[in-house]
Protein backbone atom coordinates (compact mmCIF):
# COMPACT_ATOMS: atom_id res chain seq x y z
CA UNK A 1 0.00 0.00 0.00
CA UNK A 2 2.51 2.57 0.70
CA UNK A 3 4.14 1.86 -2.63
CA UNK A 4 1.10 2.38 -4.39
CA UNK A 5 1.04 5.81 -2.62
CA UNK A 6 4.20 6.71 -3.22
CA UNK A 7 3.43 5.86 -7.37
CA UNK A 8 0.80 8.18 -7.24
CA UNK A 9 2.46 11.46 -5.79
CA UNK A 10 5.60 10.70 -7.73
CA UNK A 11 3.78 9.78 -10.92
CA UNK A 12 2.16 13.52 -11.74
CA UNK A 13 5.70 14.91 -10.58
CA UNK A 14 7.28 12.97 -13.40
CA UNK A 15 4.90 13.92 -16.27
CA UNK A 16 5.23 17.32 -15.06
CA UNK A 17 8.68 17.27 -16.02
CA UNK A 18 8.49 14.92 -18.78
CA UNK A 19 6.69 18.12 -20.39
CA UNK A 20 8.85 20.96 -18.96
CA UNK A 21 11.63 19.10 -20.25
CA UNK A 22 10.30 19.13 -24.22
CA UNK A 23 10.57 23.57 -23.76
CA UNK A 24 14.38 22.94 -22.65
CA UNK A 25 16.80 24.85 -25.20
CA UNK A 26 19.44 21.88 -25.12
CA UNK A 27 21.38 23.11 -28.02
CA UNK A 28 22.56 25.68 -25.31
CA UNK A 29 23.76 22.51 -23.00
CA UNK A 30 26.30 21.93 -25.25
CA UNK A 31 30.09 22.51 -24.32
CA UNK A 32 30.69 23.74 -28.19
CA UNK A 33 27.83 26.38 -27.44
CA UNK A 34 29.15 27.89 -24.10
CA UNK A 35 31.92 29.84 -25.37
CA UNK A 36 29.88 30.43 -28.43
CA UNK A 37 30.11 33.63 -30.52
CA UNK A 38 27.58 36.86 -29.97
CA UNK A 39 25.64 37.84 -33.04
CA UNK A 40 27.72 40.49 -34.86
CA UNK A 41 26.93 43.34 -36.88
CA UNK A 42 28.97 43.02 -40.51
CA UNK A 43 28.95 44.30 -43.93
CA UNK A 44 26.48 41.83 -44.72
CA UNK A 45 23.91 42.15 -42.01
CA UNK A 46 23.23 41.49 -38.18
CA UNK A 47 24.27 37.95 -37.72
CA UNK A 48 22.02 36.08 -40.72
CA UNK A 49 19.92 39.27 -40.93
CA UNK A 50 20.32 40.67 -43.94
CA UNK A 51 18.63 43.11 -46.52
CA UNK A 52 16.97 39.90 -48.15
CA UNK A 53 15.32 38.81 -44.67
CA UNK A 54 11.63 39.92 -44.80
CA UNK A 55 10.56 42.21 -42.24
CA UNK A 56 8.32 40.19 -40.51
CA UNK A 57 9.01 38.98 -36.59
CA UNK A 58 9.47 35.46 -37.14
CA UNK A 59 11.52 35.79 -39.91
CA UNK A 60 14.01 38.14 -38.56
CA UNK A 61 13.59 36.25 -35.06
CA UNK A 62 14.86 33.18 -37.11
CA UNK A 63 17.73 35.05 -38.42
CA UNK A 64 18.85 36.18 -35.59
CA UNK A 65 18.55 32.14 -34.08
CA UNK A 66 16.17 32.97 -31.79
CA UNK A 67 18.64 34.53 -29.45
CA UNK A 68 17.32 37.91 -29.13
CA UNK A 69 13.68 39.30 -28.76
CA UNK A 70 12.13 41.52 -31.23
CA UNK A 71 11.38 44.63 -29.78
CA UNK A 72 10.09 47.71 -31.28
CA UNK A 73 11.63 50.02 -29.00
CA UNK A 74 15.40 50.16 -27.55
CA UNK A 75 16.27 50.69 -23.84
CA UNK A 76 19.64 50.58 -21.76
CA UNK A 77 19.39 50.32 -17.94
CA UNK A 78 22.35 49.97 -15.82
CA UNK A 79 24.57 50.12 -18.49
CA UNK A 80 26.38 53.01 -21.04
CA UNK A 81 25.74 53.47 -24.56
CA UNK A 82 29.56 54.52 -26.42
CA UNK A 83 29.79 58.46 -26.70
CA UNK A 84 31.07 60.09 -29.94
CA UNK A 85 34.48 60.90 -28.89
CA UNK A 86 34.81 57.01 -28.31
CA UNK A 87 34.32 56.34 -32.14
CA UNK A 88 35.15 59.64 -33.76
CA UNK A 89 37.66 62.08 -32.96
CA UNK A 90 36.21 64.66 -35.86
CA UNK A 91 33.05 64.72 -37.21
CA UNK A 92 34.61 66.28 -40.85
CA UNK A 93 34.81 63.62 -43.14
CA UNK A 94 33.03 60.86 -41.28
CA UNK A 95 29.42 62.57 -40.44
CA UNK A 96 26.65 64.51 -41.57
CA UNK A 97 23.29 65.99 -40.27
CA UNK A 98 21.06 63.62 -40.24
CA UNK A 99 17.71 63.69 -42.19
CA UNK A 100 13.80 62.49 -41.60
CA UNK A 101 12.88 61.69 -38.59
CA UNK A 102 16.30 61.76 -36.97
CA UNK A 103 17.11 66.00 -38.55
CA UNK A 104 17.86 66.07 -34.88
CA UNK A 105 21.11 64.31 -34.84
CA UNK A 106 24.27 63.23 -36.61
CA UNK A 107 24.51 60.60 -38.95
CA UNK A 108 28.03 58.92 -39.21
CA UNK A 109 29.59 56.20 -41.08
CA UNK A 110 30.85 53.51 -39.48
CA UNK A 111 34.81 53.14 -39.51
CA UNK A 112 35.65 51.17 -42.58
CA UNK A 113 31.74 50.24 -43.76
CA UNK A 114 29.86 50.80 -46.89
CA UNK A 115 26.80 49.87 -44.99
CA UNK A 116 26.64 50.93 -41.72
CA UNK A 117 26.24 53.89 -40.12
CA UNK A 118 25.16 55.61 -36.74
CA UNK A 119 22.60 58.28 -35.55
CA UNK A 120 24.50 60.44 -32.48
CA UNK A 121 21.82 62.42 -30.42
CA UNK A 122 22.58 65.35 -27.98
CA UNK A 123 21.66 68.41 -26.33
CA UNK A 124 22.56 71.53 -28.67
CA UNK A 125 21.15 74.55 -28.63
CA UNK A 126 22.12 75.81 -32.30
CA UNK A 127 20.58 76.31 -35.43
CA UNK A 128 18.46 73.14 -36.94
CA UNK A 129 20.27 72.91 -40.55
CA UNK A 130 23.90 72.95 -39.06
CA UNK A 131 25.92 70.29 -37.44
CA UNK A 132 26.66 70.62 -34.21
CA UNK A 133 30.79 71.29 -33.05
CA UNK A 134 33.04 68.82 -32.49
CA UNK A 135 33.31 69.71 -29.13
CA UNK A 136 29.31 69.57 -28.57
CA UNK A 137 29.40 65.68 -30.51
CA UNK A 138 32.40 64.34 -28.05
CA UNK A 139 29.30 63.72 -25.23
CA UNK A 140 26.39 62.49 -27.43
CA UNK A 141 25.14 59.17 -27.78
CA UNK A 142 24.70 56.40 -30.15
CA UNK A 143 20.76 56.71 -30.97
CA UNK A 144 20.15 54.28 -33.55
CA UNK A 145 22.43 52.01 -35.64
CA UNK A 146 21.73 52.02 -39.45
CA UNK A 147 22.28 49.31 -42.10
CA UNK A 148 21.63 49.86 -45.70
CA UNK A 149 22.22 47.82 -48.88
Amino acid sequence: MKSLRLLLCVFPLALTGCATLGSVNWSAAYPWNWFGSSTAVTEQGVGNLTAATPLDENAVSDALDGDYRVRSGMKTASGGITPFSDVFDKAYGNCQKATGDDSAGVECKAKGSQHISYIFSGEWRGPEDLMPSDDTLKNWKVSKTIWRR
